[in-house]
């Protein structure tokens, strides 16, 4: 019981703190290849709204064709 509670904690700690995690060693990641941190910024933010707009006509023509398929 007490080692499922800490191994439990531990997870809930490493999911809470994984989005943190990954932004630093983005930040980290990106002082290493020379860039300054507004740069990094700046692609922290454009990667994932890259992908949406790269993935949101798939997604919309897949929710089209199963709505036809109903």
């Amino acid at each position: 019981m007490a080692q499922s509670l800490k191994k439990s904690f531990w997870q809930s700690l490493l999911y809470s703190w994984a989005p943190v995690l990954a932004a630093l060693a983005f930040f980290v990641g990106g002082a290493v290849w020379g860039y300054d941190p507004g740069q990094v910024l700046e692609m922290l933010f454009a990667i994932p709204l890259g992908l949406i707009v790269l993935l949101a006509p798939v997604a919309a023509v897949l929710w089209v064709l199963s709505w036809l398929r109903r």
